[in-house]
């Protein structure tokens, strides 16, 4: 099973990859800068060079994957609203458009705790109601693509 995992130099991604290497597990690495994951190629990560928020680099990148573990997400600049569903909204149902197109059969997506507020008396988890406080883009992003990727799901 070949494993394609997004986000591999970020928070999540930079922590998840060495440890699905350890496993003995083949991963492939979507990449924008190759000279950032030496270490991991270095641990038998694949390297594909891309970005979600280019299609064209997509096809390539899932193309013999079986699954895709997508925790690539941007939120640095909370003021950047189009920046942030960019690439949280239109980068996730491009890789997801590359994966269905490709026959990729499992997507999971790395979202984020702020879809359902903050006022459950428990810790939240996918049975819970989602709601997007105010105007904050990033979970709005993030609750727009899990949506719409439970209706790809839905239709396939």
């Amino acid at each position: 099973m070949k494993i394609l995992v997004t986000g591999s130099t970020g928070k999540v991604g930079s922590r998840l990859v060495p440890r699905l290497l350890a496993k003995g597990l083949n991963i492939r690495i979507l990449v924008r800068d190759e000279s950032k994951v030496q270490h991991l190629k270095d641990l038998g990560a694949e390297v594909i060079t891309g970005d979600v928020n280019n299609p064209e680099t997509l096809t390539a990148a899932v193309k013999g994957t079986d699954t895709i573990i997508h925790v690539a997400g941007y939120f640095r600049n909370m003021q950047d609203t189009e920046g942030i569903m960019k690439t949280n909204y239109n980068g996730t149902m491009s890789l997801a458009d590359a994966a269905v197109g490709t026959g990729v059969k499992r997507f999971i997506l790395s979202s984020t705790s702020l879809v359902y507020g903050h006022d459950l008396p428990h810790p939240a988890d996918e049975n819970d109601p989602c709601t997007v406080e105010g105007a904050y883009a990033y979970p709005a992003s993030k609750l727009k693509a899990e949506k719409e990727l439970l209706e790809l799901n839905a239709a396939c």
